[in-house]
């Protein structure tokens, strides 16, 4: 079994999910937050950020901007799947797009029950 952390654009959230669970792929948890890569952004891609966001702020290159971190579990036999999944409905070949990581998971446990899952 493998964890997988996608973080992606927050207005990509609602197809990426809708993907998912077409595909079967369940998603264990997922929370707003605000991040970006190594890449500065453009000054009209800010410009375009903060009239969407109707914010005031300063067109910096280097702002944050809302991301959708999305936490999976899946079986070995899934993985690529679950990631070509993601990468469809979230690549638009432009910086900023996402990141997917995949992480093995050596045991899991429900609490209610006592039992392993993995």
């Amino acid at each position: 079994m493998k964890e997988m952390i996608a973080i992606i654009r927050e207005t990509k959230y609602e197809a990426t999910v809708r993907s998912l669970d077409a595909a079967g792929i369940g998603i264990a948890a997922s929370y707003s937050c605000m991040g970006r890569g190594k890449k500065s952004l453009g000054t009209q891609f800010m410009s375009a950020m903060s009239q969407f966001l109707n914010s005031s702020s300063t067109h910096d290159t280097h702002s944050l901007i809302p991301k959708r971190v999305l936490a999976l579990y899946v079986e070995d036999d899934l993985v690529d799947y679950a990631v070509q999944v993601i990468m469809d409905k979230n690549s638009t070949r432009n910086p900023g797009d996402g990141k997917i990581f995949v992480i093995p998971v050596e045991q899991g446990s429900i609490v209610r029950a006592a039992d392993d899952v993995a």
